[in-house]
């Protein structure tokens, strides 16, 4: 459960900027550099891209700039029911993660091995990366001081998670949002995210787990500052 919840929170920490939402075109990109939290020395690179079309693209680099991720990302209903593409270079796995009728379809395909399950879905349920989407489209429904619960379908994971999301009182320009699972065992093992935004609603800092595939020996928790760059076309 440790492993599939550490699934959740990479969802969270590499998904978590917001595209462009006025009518003039621009190209929007942002970069996070994720460090250690115990040496401070740098995990990984990822590079955000957002086509028009509302493609959300995720690449992420190891400190000498190999690629071990990508990851396509759209939203053609709920903001919070997105579909994902990803594959994992270094593990060499596939996984699409698509909704049908109120239920979500996972499929992860290594080499010629191939798994896939169903879950049902609805408007609480999140689907892993769509936490950011879900949590800027109900901005002001969250109140400080006030959690509230949701369903969480993580990335590979059988079964759904109960998560508290909570807004914090703001640090400084920030907004800060704090997540923990609701089952109290899974919460003794993992430590809490935390999440601040700006006051464009874009990620700012990210403080938590990791599931990318580190080197070995290397902690997966770790702190992520991301930079955003708009450009007009």
């Amino acid at each position: 459960m440790k492993l599939y919840f550490a699934i959740f929170l990479a969802g969270l920490a590499t998904v978590s900027i917001a595209s462009p939402t006025t009518l003039e075109a621009r190209v929007s990109h942002s970069v996070g550099v994720a460090r250690d939290n115990s040496s401070g020395e740098i995990a990984f690179i990822e590079q955000h891209q957002y086509l028009l079309d509302g493609t959300h693209l995720v690449t992420y680099f190891d400190p000498v700039g190999n690629v071990m991720t990508k990851k396509s990302i759209t939203y053609p209903s709920l903001p919070q029911h997105p579909e994902i593409e990803e594959i994992d270079f270094k593990r060499k796995v596939k996984l699409n993660m698509y909704a049908v009728n109120d239920i979500l379809h996972t499929r992860r395909s290594l080499g010629y091995e191939v798994e896939s399950f169903e879950l049902p879905l609805d408007s609480t349920t999140i689907v892993d990366a769509g936490f950011d989407a879900f949590v800027r489209s109900n901005w002001e429904n969250f109140q400080v001081g006030k959690p509230q619960t949701y369903k969480f379908a993580i990335a590979g994971q059988e079964r759904l998670l109960k998560v508290s999301i909570a807004r914090q009182p703001d640090d400084g320009d920030l907004a800060l949002f704090v997540i923990n699972p609701k089952n109290f065992f899974i919460g003794l093992l993992l430590p809490e995210i935390q999440l601040w935004y700006d006051g464009n609603r874009r990620l700012s800092r990210y403080n938590g787990l990791t599931n990318l595939d580190l080197p070995d020996g290397s902690s997966r928790n770790v702190a992520i500052e991301f930079t955003h760059y708009d450009r007009p076309l």
